[in-house]
């Protein structure tokens, strides 16, 4: 059946933000895949991706695995969460293992301009299921890091990022996968704060002269101390 899985980046953050995702459990359903592209203008730390939003959880690294980039990374969490009392009734979140995969080892100094979008996956591993009945379905509440990128200047300095929307797949105790309602779109249109293109070519030619001023220095106090002279 399908799954209105919610999505919804932060306000607040500045160019760190969290992408949160709200994944209905169902019964009988014991992993759950979170497929989203991360647009050209942004980045996800493989070293930090994940935050908890829900009461009291505990986030564990396992592990983080980068290859080459012909064959991506992977990256291991254990969230350990304990019962906690609903508003309306008394509920349990199970406690999960989550593993991101990234199709690309992402290079995080890259200015936006020249990188490309990234395809990753969220792999939600339920580790209690059995204390969940019809009547017990929750949420389970996740966000992703986001780090976006300095665009490049704009005569009105400002631009825009569009976030696409994730994609939710679940696979069931028989192993007959389902699917989230695949409605392709935009989840957020990101405002991202550039520098003014007029101001391109000054910033430019004065970071090159400090550059050198800098270098100069730095050879000149280097000389001071060096034991070149007496050798």
């Amino acid at each position: 059946r399908p799954l209105a899985m919610e999505s919804f980046l932060d306000d607040s953050g500045g160019m760190h933000r969290q992408f949160h995702h709200a994944v209905p459990l169902v019964p009988g359903v014991v992993s759950y895949f979170v497929f989203f592209i991360v647009p050209q203008g942004m980045f996800i730390d493989l070293d930090d991706p994940l935050e908890t939003t829900m009461e009291d959880s505990v986030v564990q690294s396992l592990s983080v695995t980068s290859q080459k980039a012909l064959y991506g990374a992977k990256c291991s969490f254990s969230v350990s969460i304990p019962a906690f009392l609903n508003e309306t009734e008394s509920r349990q979140v199970p406690s999960f293992e989550a593993h991101l995969y990234a199709a690309k080892v992402c290079d995080i100094e890259q200015p936006a301009f020249v990188s490309g979008q990234h395809a990753l996956i969220w792999e939600l591993k339920l580790l209690d299921v059995g204390i969940f009945s019809a009547a017990d379905i929750d949420v389970l509440k996740f966000a992703t890091k986001l780090h976006l990128r300095y665009l490049y200047p704009s005569p009105v300095m400002e631009d825009w990022i569009d976030l696409p929307r994730p994609l939710l797949f679940g696979v069931k105790d028989d192993d007959a996968a389902f699917a989230d309602e695949w409605q392709l779109g935009i989840a957020e249109r990101v405002s991202v704060a550039t520098g003014n293109v007029d101001d391109h070519d000054w910033v430019m030619y004065t970071t090159i002269f400090s550059c050198l001023v800098g270098v100069i220095m730095m050879l000149r106090d280097i000389s001071k101390v060096s034991l070149w002279d007496d050798v």
